[in-house]
C-alpha cells in the first residue's frame, strides 16, 4: 500500500487582501508577485492596513516575525475579492519601529508599487494555491472557488472567509495580546460611556461644532489639575457605550480613534485595554421590534448583533479575544485581575435595557477566587467589568429628569425603567462577587458616577458562605460607577466623570474626577482610601 502523506501543519496566520482594482495590478496582486518570484528567486510583499496604527503592528507583524528567525514559515493568503486561497512561505519579515518606509529591495518588488512606502514587508519564496494547482493569469479571474477555501480551513482551524482582516490561530507565546501584562504604573483609568456619535458632548469627526475641546483633551486637562501624570496610568477600564445609537447609525471608527489617541497619551498600548460592550454597541432590536422571550426563535440580527463589535475587537487587538475573559496585570505592589463579562445578552426579558450576566461568568470567577491562593501573588485585587449597574446608581428624584444640553429633551420620556435599570440576576451576583472575592465591580450604564459598598447577604448571615468563615468579618465588595464620559444626556446633578484608581500594595486609593467641556473646574467629585484584602469590621 502507497505510503499516506502526513497531515501539514496548521498555518499560524492568515492574511486577507482584495484585488478590487485591477488598474494597479493588471495581472492580479498573486501573479504579479509569482511573476517577481519566478525570475528573481523571492519578493517582497507589503503589509498595510489603513484601520491599523503603526503602534499595534507588533502584535502580529513582529510576532511573524519571530516565527521567521528560525527558519521559513508558511502562512496563508485569502483574497476576499476572488474569494481564492493561497498559502506563502515566508523567509523574512521587515519593520522600523512602526514608520513606513519602502521595499527593501526595489528589484525584488512587483513595479507597480515598488516605489510606495509601508509599515512591514514579507519576504516570500513561494506561494502556491491551497488545492495545489499551478498560479497562471487566470488568477485574475474572479470566481469563487470552494475547494480552495476549504483546504484552507483543513490548515486554519478558526477561518472565515467573509469576516477576516489578519487572524492569528496562535500567536507566539510572548506576542499573545492578552496574557499577563507586567506594567511599572500604579494607576488605573476607568471610562464609560463615551457615546461617539448624536449625543458625544467633545469635539469630534462627526460634530466637530458640538464643542472645541475632545475628549481626550478634556481628560489630559483633568488629571493635569489632580497632579496625575498620564503616563503613570497602566490599565485602561472601557465599561460599554462606545457608541451612541448603535452599528445601524455609524462605526466604532471614531472611538477606535479615541483608543489609540489614549493609548498615546498614556505611553501604554491595546495590551492595557479592558473593555466590554454596552447596550448600544450591541443593538439587538430595532425601534418597534419585540424583545425575544424563551419560547421564540432569535432573529437573524440578534444572532449577529455583535458582528460590529467584533469587528471593533479586531482593529483594537487585531484578533478578536472574545468577550467575556480574565485580563491579569502586574503592577509594582499589587496583582490585578479583571473579569471582562457581557451583560448586554438579556434573551428572556421584555424590557432590553436590563441586564443579564447569565452563568458562562461563574467558572472565571472561581478561578480568580483560587488565583488568590497562588504562591507569589502579593496584594491581590479581583474586579468584574460589566455595563449594567449591580444596583442602581440613582436616586427616586433623578428618575423623571436628564440633563441633555444638546438635544431638545430635557426628560427621560422612555420611562422609569429606561433609567432604573440594573442586572435581572443581582442577588446571584452579589452573593458570587463576596464569595469569590470580587473587591469592587465597575460598571457605566446609567451615566450616575456613584460609590456603593456592599456585602453579600449570605456573606453576613452565613459563616460557611463568607470567604474569612468570620460573620463579625465580612468581605466587602465595592461598586464603583463611572458615570459617563462622553454623553450630554445624564441626570440632573451628574457632570461627566470617569474613576481613577491608585494601587498602594495593602491599600488602594479610589476618586471620582469630573470632566469639563471649557478645560474649567475640575472637582474631585468622590474619595476614599480602601484596603485591598475587603475584610471589614463591622
Amino acid at each position: 500500500m502507497p505510503e499516506e502523506s502526513s497531515p501539514k501543519e496548521l498555518l499560524p496566520v492568515v492574511m486577507k487582501f482584495s484585488d478590487r482594482n485591477m488598474s494597479s495590478a493588471p495581472e492580479g496582486t498573486i501573479r504579479e508577485h509569482c511573476k517577481v518570484i519566478e525570475s528573481k528567486g523571492y519578493c517582497w510583499w507589503a503589509w498595510w492596513r489603513s484601520t491599523a496604527p503603526a503602534d499595534q503592528i507588533p502584535y502580529h507583524i513582529e510576532a511573524l516575525s519571530q516565527l521567521t528567525a528560525s527558519g521559513p514559515v508558511e502562512i496563508g493568503f485569502f483574497n476576499s475579492s476572488l474569494q481564492r486561497a493561497y498559502v506563502a512561505q515566508v523567509e523574512e519579515v521587515r519593520t522600523e519601529n512602526g514608520n513606513s518606509f519602502m521595499s527593501p529591495e526595489p528589484d525584488h518588488t512587483p513595479s507597480y508599487y515598488r516605489d510606495q512606502e509601508y509599515p512591514a514587508w514579507l519576504k516570500l519564496t513561494g506561494i502556491q494555491r491551497t488545492d495545489n494547482r499551478k498560479i497562471g493569469r487566470s488568477e485574475s479571474i474572479p470566481l469563487k472557488d470552494a475547494n480552495q477555501i476549504n483546504k484552507l480551513k483543513e490548515r486554519f482551524r478558526e477561518f472565515t472567509a467573509y469576516d477576516l482582516g489578519i487572524h492569528w490561530l496562535k500567536a507566539p507565546e510572548d506576542f499573545q495580546v492578552l496574557k499577563l501584562v507586567e506594567m511599572d504604573k500604579r494607576y488605573m483609568l476607568h471610562l464609560s460611556d463615551l457615546h461617539f456619535g448624536s449625543h458625544h458632548q467633545w469635539h469630534c469627526k462627526s460634530h466637530p461644532t458640538r464643542s472645541r475641546i475632545t475628549l481626550l483633551e478634556g481628560i489630559k486637562h483633568s488629571l493635569s489639575e489632580i497632579q496625575v501624570d498620564p503616563k503613570e496610568i497602566g490599565p485602561i477600564v472601557v465599561s460599554g457605550d462606545l457608541i451612541d445609537r448603535g452599528p445601524d447609525h455609524g462605526d466604532f471608527s471614531e472611538a477606535i480613534d479615541f483608543l489609540n489617541n489614549l493609548f498615546e497619551l498614556t505611553g501604554n498600548d491595546s495590551k492595557s485595554l479592558v473593555v466590554i460592550p454596552g447596550n448600544h454597541d450591541v443593538r439587538r432590536y430595532r425601534g418597534g421590534e419585540i424583545p425575544k422571550t424563551d419560547d421564540t426563535p432569535m432573529t437573524d440580527r440578534q444572532k449577529n448583533a455583535e458582528k460590529e463589535y467584533r469587528e471593533f475587537l479586531k482593529t483594537i487587538f487585531f484578533e478578536d479575544p472574545g468577550i467575556s475573559l480574565i485580563r491579569e496585570f502586574k503592577l509594582p505592589d499589587n496583582y490585578i485581575m479583571i473579569l471582562q463579562a457581557d451583560s448586554t445578552a438579556l434573551r428572556d426579558q421584555r424590557v432590553s435595557e436590563f441586564g443579564w450576566l447569565g452563568t458562562e461568568p461563574v467558572k472565571h470567577l472561581r478561578a480568580m477566587s483560587e488565583a488568590h491562593e497562588k504562591p507569589g501573588i502579593v496584594n491581590p485585587l479581583s474586579f468584574i467589568v460589566f455595563h449594567h449597574h449591580l444596583v442602581s446608581s440613582v436616586d427616586i428624584d433623578h428618575i423623571k429628569y436628564y440633563d441633555d444640553s444638546n438635544s431638545r429633551h430635557s426628560r427621560d420620556d422612555r420611562g422609569p425603567d429606561a433609567i432604573i435599570s440594573t442586572m435581572v440576576d443581582q442577588s446571584r451576583i452579589l452573593d458570587l462577587c463576596t464569595q469569590s472575592k470580587v473587591r469592587g465591580v465597575l460598571c457605566g450604564h446609567q451615566h450616575a458616577h456613584s460609590h456603593r459598598v456592599f456585602a453579600s447577604r449570605s456573606a453576613i448571615y452565613s459563616a460557611n458562605k463568607n470567604p474569612n468563615k468570620d460573620p463579625s468579618k465580612p468581605f466587602f465588595t465595592e461598586i464603583f460607577s463611572s458615570g459617563s464620559a462622553g454623553c450630554s444626556w445624564r441626570p440632573k446633578d451628574f457632570r461627566p466623570s470617569f474613576n481613577l484608581f491608585r494601587f498602594e500594595g495593602p491599600r488602594f486609593n479610589f476618586r471620582t474626577v469630573s470632566l469639563h467641556h471649557t478645560l474649567g473646574n475640575v472637582e474631585v467629585i468622590y474619595e476614599t482610601d480602601l484596603p485591598t484584602d475587603g475584610y471589614l469590621t463591622r
